[in-house]
């Protein structure tokens, strides 16, 4: 086993949003679509397996704004609502 492979790699800036504006509503000067890909925490869960990646910390997606209902939703286990 390489050196390398050894190493605990943690991502230290991740943004999750959620498509559902309904849910989880964006800042009203946020116009437009969200970003054309997911967002989601199981999309990136899938991403850190595929490429060795242990951990990492979430930083609030600013059209949110102080709403953490999603953020909140994943810590508690909810990921997939």
């Amino acid at each position: 086993m390489s050196e390398i492979s050894r190493m605990t790699i943690i991502d230290t800036h991740v943004h999750l949003w959620h498509q559902d504006r309904e849910r989880y509503p964006s800042k009203l000067w946020v116009q437009g679509a969200l970003q054309p890909h997911d967002g989601t925490a199981e999309r990136l869960v899938d991403l850190m397996d595929r490429v060795g990646v242990t951990g990492a910390l979430n930083v609030q997606v600013p059209w949110y704004g102080e709403d953490n209902r999603y953020q909140v939703s994943i810590i508690e286990g909810r990921i997939n609502d």
